[in-house]
């Protein structure tokens, strides 16, 4: 095989393995895989959370000043009262904004409540971290 021919194959066959590479990297960002983040939106209302055990430093850690281990089901947790709490005050204008907010309730706890009995605070409260 000419020079030429062999350095035909090696270019098709760095194509052909960038393009694979380029597949996984994909498949693995939008499975989550890559990504130590999510959001919950309540009406309109988004609030961050870690997928992943993190260190954080934050007034729910046991000393404020130092960091402790933020649990992912915690930071869901506190991420979702956050995004609650929003919505509550739009719940205030907006029966739109109470519809959702019961339903991502629903879904979350698997229990029916108005947004006048969520928004009186006895649910929404921040757990603190490790």
């Amino acid at each position: 095989m000419p020079v030429s021919a062999d350095r035909s194959m090696q270019k098709k066959y760095s194509i052909v393995f960038m393009i694979i590479i380029a597949i996984l990297a994909a498949a693995l960002y939008f499975s989550g895989f890559l990504v130590d983040e999510a959001k919950i939106d309540i009406a309109g209302c988004e609030a961050s959370y870690n997928t992943i055990q993190k260190a954080v430093r934050s007034d729910l850690c046991p000393d404020p000043q130092t960091e402790c281990i933020a649990e992912p089901f915690v930071s869901e947790h506190n991420a979702f009262v956050e995004a609650a709490l929003c919505a509550c005050e739009k719940t205030k204008t907006d029966p739109n904004a109470a519809r959702a907010l019961e339903e991502k309730y629903k879904n979350r706890f698997d229990a029916v409540r108005t947004a006048e009995d969520i928004c009186s605070g006895n649910d929404l409260v921040k757990w603190t971290y490790g």
